[in-house]
């Protein structure tokens, strides 16, 4: 069975180069997008695996804006021109394998009722304005707020005020979950032929790559394990989550997780190393 992984990515490319040599073999394929804002080094192009390497550069990605989901899609239609691919994974640059890759294919291999791994729940009360409202200016919260940020926020008071409610999808309530997921070929075939739906409901929103997945594939007859099968730190209840270190090793482990994210340079090079020891033992 052959599987896609389908990365974004913007830096840490020495990690970038060791998560793809981790998982290369001769039934993965891989898909990467590097932000068009930064030059795709080297060492990138250069990577050799059992299977050529599709490179996409088409978007400047910006945190939280519809550049996430539109690239995103042009992953997913690239990896989907290719018949022999069942699974689609989707993952950045800084995430790591916690198995083996033939570990990994086993699995997705032997989970034949599955069409999705992915967490999904009706999108929460206090997130809802992600999507209620029109977003013209999108940024990670800081302490500090730019300009643009602060006349954002004085838009978003007068669409309350005065009652603005943009639509759902028809039918389809608004649902949430982690945008990294993977997702049998059936799912992602859904989901490319919605795509002119997603652009139209995504467009002037706020972090829609948590929300177009879990709501165009709902009520479509999919199998979907509410598990994204990723060990991520979310306890210090930041915008992103934790960089992993190598005190974090056995909880890691223990997660039972497939995967994990995220690692940065330089502090989680010695756990990657002793992750990658781990899998050999």
């Amino acid at each position: 069975m052959k599987q896609a992984y389908l990365i974004i990515a913007h830096n840490n490319f020495n990690h970038l180069t060791t998560l793809v040599n981790t998982l290369d073999c001769r039934d993965v394929f891989f898909y990467i997008h590097i932000d068009a804002k930064v030059e795709v080094p080297g060492s990138i192009r250069e990577l050799k695996c059992a299977n050529k390497i599709e490179i996409l550069q088409k978007r400047r990605v910006r945190w939280g804006g519809q550049s996430q989901v539109r690239t995103e899609l042009d992953l997913y239609g690239k990896a989907f021109e290719n018949p022999d691919i069942e699974w689609f994974h989707l993952i950045s640059g800084v995430d790591f394998p916690l198995k083996p890759i033939s570990e990994l294919n086993t699995f997705f291999e032997l989970a034949e009722d599955v069409d999705c791994f992915m967490e999904t729940e009706p999108l929460p009360r206090h997130l809802a304005d992600r999507m209620r409202f029109y977003h013209f200016y999108v940024a990670r919260p800081t302490h500090r707020k730019s300009i643009f940020q602060r006349i954002n926020s004085k838009f978003l008071s007068m669409q309350c005020k005065v009652g603005i409610k943009r639509r759902h999808p028809e039918g389809l309530p608004f649902m949430f979950g982690s945008n990294w997921v993977d997702m049998r070929r059936r799912a992602v075939e859904i989901l490319l032929q919605r795509h002119k739906d997603i652009i139209k409901y995504t467009n002037h929103t706020a972090c829609s790559d948590e929300v177009y997945k879990q709501t165009f594939l709902q009520n479509c007859g999919l199998r979907i394990v509410p598990d994204n099968l990723r060990y991520i730190d979310w306890n210090a209840k930041q915008p992103s989550p934790k960089s992993l270190m190598i005190e974090d090793f056995d909880h890691i482990v223990a997660s039972g997780k497939l995967f994990a994210r995220k690692f940065d340079s330089p502090e989680s090079e010695s756990l990657t190393q002793k992750i990658l020891e781990y899998m050999s033992d």
